[in-house]
């Protein structure tokens, strides 16, 4: 289970001192135990600004893990959160997914990788929303601007019938 982990420090802070180190969790989160986690290790997500180490830990009683993802990253979706936004905001704005992956990544991979990389933030920030929207009601999501945002014909289609219901 990944949990929110708030660092107050930029990413670049958190790659040179190596805040993973300093991650704590007092308590399990599993509802019911008492025990304090143990360190469990770490796994590596790549950045601009180096390699970034999640802390991970482990709960004494039922084994569960746990991983402190720190606010710069999405749960499940490799990368920043910060370089999807600029990806779908490339993408609203009519640039073509290669166009929009280039202005976030380095050209290091075939444009075929590009494209289906900017593809998959793009359909992750849609399915997020539209669920978002499905959870919350849309008069409380929704603003003029954040609906335009969806306005791609798979994701305004599904929430058109989503809403209808």
């Amino acid at each position: 289970m990944q949990l929110r982990y708030s660092v107050g420090v930029k990413l670049r802070t958190y790659v040179n001192q190596k805040c993973w180190l300093k991650a704590r969790l007092s308590h399990c989160p599993d509802e019911g135990c008492r025990c304090r986690p143990y360190r469990h290790g770490y796994y590596a997500r790549k950045t601009r600004c180096g390699q970034a180490r999640i802390a991970r830990f482990r709960c004494r009683s039922s084994g569960l893990s746990y991983s402190l993802l720190p606010d710069y990253f999405a749960a499940r979706m490799p990368g920043t959160l910060e370089e999807i936004e600029q990806t779908v905001v490339a993408l609203e704005r009519g640039a073509t997914s290669l166009q929009a992956a280039l202005a976030v990544r380095d050209r290091v991979h075939e444009d075929s990788g590009l494209r289906r990389w900017a593809r998959r933030r793009n359909q992750w920030i849609g399915k997020s929303l539209v669920a978002l929207v499905t959870l919350l009601g849309r008069s409380q999501v929704l603003s003029e601007s954040f609906y335009s945002f969806l306005y791609n014909k798979k994701h305004h289609v599904f929430l058109n019938k989503t809403m209808a219901h």
